[in-house]
């Protein structure tokens, strides 16, 4: 009898420690009023604020996107213009240019870093195109894409992006969802649309989305709960369920009242380690930040002391760190931004004094 109730303690243990890995489910929908206060202590070994040197040529704006590796990028999406800094913020160069002449693009929201060629790739949705550039800017090449996609993901000298009709299946039911092409743009697989009711068919706001773990690549559409493993053959393969119970299916006139629309859930980014998972969605119009702890399963919004929607930061006492998408890196790092409106809770962070007009700040915590 002893030595069953052994074995049975040591199975539990063994489902214990491999949590959120063994069940594949993730219920945001009994868990979107579950809010609980984490320092990003609790996560992070030190963090570290790096104010962006403001120039004429360089002014942003509050909707950005970020990369940070071995230098800062970032995309500024209401100009549509991109930049380079350094480590310490300063302005190294713009990347590309914004127009209609040679190696100049006419319109894009997102880029792409290629860290192993040194390159980074704009994604020109207007042209179908995208633009390959230099880390300093200099145009490389333009490379066709067979279908509209908003953001790309790079592995193994191959690119994968998506077709952003995926869902708009009334009038062609054999569309294709994903594609994976060389790096000139040659296609070399199409994956049918997962999506089959037409019901489904409407226009959403919520992009798919990429992410990294592990060297693998994984997508999400705003259409299914699942989040996909895209295999060696670039074929969606269903990895982890977000269960959201109907608060996530929009009717078909949703979008012509944005409240109502955000009314609803909509998974937006997913930051995934070792550890634990980010799920950063939106809820009755506001960002919450859903932790998931993959040894235990427990499943908590963060919040910090004044119920603000992110981390408590208790490494040097700034305010309210809040994850933004780090598209395409796989480092062990969180990364926010603080910008001008909340230039006067950085009092204990910074070394220099800095203006309300300046460029805002990018905050990266270093994971344990």
């Amino acid at each position: 009898m002893l030595h069953t109730r052994k074995i049975a303690i040591w199975a539990f243990s063994i489902l214990f420690s491999i949590g959120i890995s063994a069940q594949k489910k993730i219920d945001l929908a009994s868990n979107l009023s579950n809010k609980r206060v984490k320092a990003i202590s609790s996560i992070a070994k030190s963090i570290t604020y790096i104010p962006l040197e403001t120039t004429n040529e360089c002014l942003l704006s509050n909707e950005l996107q970020v990369y940070c590796g071995e230098y800062i990028f970032i995309g500024d999406q209401k100009t549509q213009l991109f930049f380079r800094f350094d480590l310490d913020g300063k302005l190294l160069n713009q990347i590309g240019k914004r127009g209609g002449g040679p190696g100049e693009y006419s319109g894009a929201m997102f880029f792409h870093v290629d860290e192993a060629e040194k390159s980074v790739y704009i994604v020109s949705v207007p042209n179908h195109s995208l633009y390959k550039y230099t880390y300093d800017g200099q145009f490389l090449k333009k490379i066709p894409i067979e279908e509209s996609s908003w953001t790309i993901a790079i592995q193994n000298d191959n690119i994968y992006y998506y077709n952003s009709f995926y869902n708009r299946i009334k009038k062609d039911k054999n569309r294709f969802e994903l594609y994976k092409a060389d790096k000139n743009g040659k296609v070399i697989n199409k994956t049918p649309t997962s999506v089959k009711s037409e019901k489904d068919d409407m226009l959403l706001f919520d992009f798919p989305f990429f992410y990294y773990y592990k060297s693998a690549v994984y997508y999400k559409n705003a259409v299914h709960d699942f989040v996909y493993k895209i295999n060696d053959k670039g074929n969606m393969v269903p990895h982890y369920e977000i269960v959201c119970k109907d608060k996530n299916k929009h009717e078909e006139n949703d979008f012509k009242d944005m409240m109502k629309y955000g009314e609803k859930v909509g998974v937006r980014t997913i930051f995934e380690n070792d550890g634990f998972l980010l799920i950063t969605y939106i809820y009755k119009n506001e960002f919450n930040y859903l932790f998931v702890d993959k040894q235990t399963g427990a499943l908590s919004n963060v919040t910090d002391t004044k119920s603000k929607q992110g981390f408590e930061e208790d490494l040097k006492n700034g305010p309210v760190f809040t994850p933004v998408p780090n598209n395409g890196s796989e480092r062990n790092i969180l990364v926010s931004i603080v910008y001008p409106d909340c230039f006067s809770e950085l009092k204990n962070c910074l070394d220099k004094e800095i203006n309300e007009d300046d460029n805002p700040i990018i905050v990266i915590a270093n994971l344990k």
